[in-house]
């Protein structure tokens, strides 16, 4: 569907879990600005440029976005997942115990410990992998409690939960589809900080933009979440 427009015009539109600011212009080409303050994402299109096309003029620069959104997070320390090496599993850290089985391959808590039950030839790649579907599991069932925990307080509805690793933010909220995506590394940090992720993405549905009244709504529903942003060098997508 093509939009004729003889003014100028600005729209509000959501692309995956970035909302952008679109402005319709008598230009030719199609440009794209991000504000490191305010995380906002402005377009510059045609007249006649459609919704999909601005969508795929946006997405097709996805790793140039990310680039300036945030600075990369942290980067974890080389782990090889042997017998004994310490790992965070959300906020405390508890050794790594194997146990080698031939079938059930699953990790899980087990008297301070976190045990690997994984075949004799699992490299360290496999052995991450099955690692990270117990940080997986429990981030979201932790996650989901907060969210329910936070819907009537804050008057909004979440839809849609989903975890993944994430290289330059803890957290993203799609407006459109009231769908929340935290980054699997949150599994290593404590609870109130995971809840302070939580209600920040969740904030997002009543003020999409990083600005004044966004963080007012942050100050209301959790006072101390600059204490608890600290645990992630203070930053928070």
């Amino acid at each position: 569907m093509l939009f004729r427009r003889r003014k100028p015009h600005i729209v509000h539109h959501q692309v995956d879990e970035y909302p952008v600011e679109v402005s319709f212009k008598p230009i030719r080409n199609m440009y794209l600005k991000v504000s490191r303050r305010t995380g906002e994402i402005r377009v510059s299109a045609p007249m006649d440029a459609s919704l999909k096309v601005i969508r795929d003029f946006v997405l097709s620069r996805r790793n140039w976005i990310e680039k300036h959104l945030s600075k990369p997070i942290k980067s974890l320390p080389e782990l090889t997942y042997k017998e004994g090496e310490v790992h965070r599993y959300f906020g405390l850290e508890v050794p790594l115990k194997l146990d080698y089985v031939n079938k059930n391959i699953n990790a899980y808590l087990h008297n301070d410990a976190i045990v690997l039950r994984i075949k004799t030839d699992y490299d360290t790649e496999k052995r991450g992998m099955v690692l990270d579907h117990l940080y997986r599991k429990e981030l979201k069932k932790m996650a989901g409690e907060l969210i329910k925990k936070w819907e009537p307080v804050m008057r909004v509805k979440v839809d849609e939960l989903r975890i993944r690793k994430m290289k330059t933010r803890w957290g993203t909220c799609n407006i459109r589809d009231r769908r929340i995506w935290l980054n699997l590394h949150l599994a290593m940090e404590k609870p109130e900080v995971i809840e302070m992720v939580v209600v920040h993405e969740m904030v997002h549905l009543l003020e999409r933009l990083h600005n004044k009244r966004f963080y007012q709504f942050m100050d209301h529903f959790l006072p101390d979440w600059k204490e608890r942003s600290k645990e992630l060098d203070g930053r928070v997508c």
